[in-house]
């Protein structure tokens, strides 16, 4: 580990505190008053640190000079890709027949989500929902990266593959144990 990889590790450091002390008190904060803005003003804010995060990470490996592969983050093929294509389609299937079962039931207002804290975070009107798809996406590209990426690749040399995995585990569940 260099010492740029030492203080990339701070800055991701600093960020998830940062999300978790002052992002989130500040976003039920003013959920209070005005939801729908509080809701884009934090997938925004969530959105500026993903690719920040992930723009400082690859200008690190670029830096460096390393090899791309040492990432691990490599397209599927075969039976990986095939199997991963399947439960995709598996998930769409479900996620389908519970759009289907919203759009016909005869009061959509009372259906809630288990969870407090995601029914805070869902989306209501389209213009939230293209927020919500930014952020999805954007989440989907720099967490790999970060998490499933760099933070492996680090702590490979200390922890070993696995245990390198399962700490980069507990770092992304830590991330999103709002």
């Amino acid at each position: 580990m260099t010492r740029p990889d030492l203080l990339y590790l701070v800055l991701i450091a600093i960020n998830l505190f940062f999300d978790h002390f002052v992002l989130w008190p500040t976003f039920v904060r003013r959920s209070q008053a005005n939801p729908g803005h509080a809701r884009v003003w934090l997938w925004s804010s969530w959105m500026i640190i993903l690719w920040t995060l992930t723009a400082v990470g690859i200008a690190l490996w670029v830096f460096e000079a390393r090899d791309w592969a040492a990432l691990r983050l490599t397209t599927l093929q075969g039976w990986r890709l095939w199997g991963s294509i399947g439960l995709v389609l598996a998930v769409a299937v479900a996620c389908g027949r519970n759009i289907v079962k919203i759009r016909r039931s005869k009061r959509p207002g009372r259906i809630k989500i288990a969870s407090p804290h995601v029914e805070r975070l869902s989306p209501r009107t389209r213009s939230e929902l293209g927020w919500w798809v930014a952020l999805s996406l954007s989440a989907g590209f720099c967490e790999e990266f970060i998490f499933r990426g760099y933070l492996i690749w680090v702590f490979q040399p200390v922890f070993g593959l696995w245990g390198a995995a399962a700490f980069s585990i507990f770092a992304f569940a830590m991330a999103h144990a709002y």
